[in-house]
């Protein structure tokens, strides 16, 4: 288990996803993992997510797939609910967030 989760919820997000991975895979805390919960996208961003996926291996990632679109809310509630995030901490993201190689390691010193 990971001390840290962050959870990511996703709606129409094709167009972040790859900053959002680029952004994850240069952090310099390297002890966590991301719940990706998909919110019934019209974009393509489940297909995208599943290559990012695959091309950033190194990553520790699970998605989840809410049945129906219900909001970012209910998406980051969806997670918790969902059992997969037991880690001590647990961080709320979105996919357009922007955050420096430091951003974990700075919270967690």
């Amino acid at each position: 288990m990971y001390p840290v989760t962050i959870v990511i919820p996703l709606y129409n997000s094709f167009q972040y996803l790859g900053n959002l991975f680029s952004n994850l895979s240069k952090q310099e805390f390297p002890d966590f993992s991301c719940v990706f919960v998909y919110d019934q996208s019209a974009d393509g961003t489940l297909a995208e997510l599943q290559s990012l996926i695959a091309k950033y291996s190194m990553l520790h990632c699970t998605v989840l797939i809410k049945p129906q679109k219900e909001g970012v809310g209910k998406a980051r509630d969806f997670a918790i609910e969902s059992g997969l995030v037991s880690s001590k901490y647990v961080l709320f993201l979105d996919s357009d967030d922007n955050f420096s190689p430091s951003f974990l390691s700075t919270l967690f010193k």
